[in-house]
């Protein structure tokens, strides 16, 4: 069993993901097109397909622009995303390095979720995935403009 206080390799992560279904029943078999999948020879599929899980890179973006935040304001800045899903997916970037949850000083139970060293060197990431989309959109004739806060960096598509 891994050690709490440890932070899990990504490919640790993900077997804790994809390799025990509830209960610590094994998982049924997947076909053999998924297993050459996941043996991919690219270093970066492992981390693409963690952050290519529901609502990861919008987690991390929301904790990079915001800084550290407690879960029911974390679950507000991210509108639709259901409290059990976004409590898997924190779990999952916690084991994975990339969050941390610490307590408040001098309230026991107030817990704030922030990015680690490893999250947030995915920040100048983000920033240029944020550029390159901007872009394109300009090019298909979309718009890449403020968002409802005021800073820019989101991005606003138009029909």
């Amino acid at each position: 069993m891994p050690d709490p206080q440890q932070p899990m390799s990504i490919g640790q992560a993900e077997g804790a993901l994809f390799g025990r279904a509830a209960g610590g029943r094994p998982r049924a078999r997947r076909s053999p097109g998924a297993a050459a999948r996941q043996a991919s020879v690219c270093p970066m599929d492992r981390v693409l397909q963690l952050l290519a899980g529901p609502w990861t890179t919008t987690i991390l973006w929301t904790l990079q622009r915001q800084g550290p935040l407690r879960f029911g304001a974390l679950k507000r800045e991210i509108a639709g995303i259901s409290a059990r899903l976004l409590t898997a997916r924190l779990r999952l970037l916690m084991d994975a390095g990339m969050v941390a949850r610490t307590a408040c000083d001098g309230i026991a139970a107030e817990r704030r979720y922030g990015l680690t060293t490893r999250g947030l060197e995915l920040g100048a990431v983000f920033s240029s995935l944020d550029h390159l989309v901007g872009r394109w959109a300009q090019e298909d004739g979309l718009v890449h403009g403020v968002g409802a806060s005021g800073d820019s960096g989101l991005l606003v598509l138009v029909a």
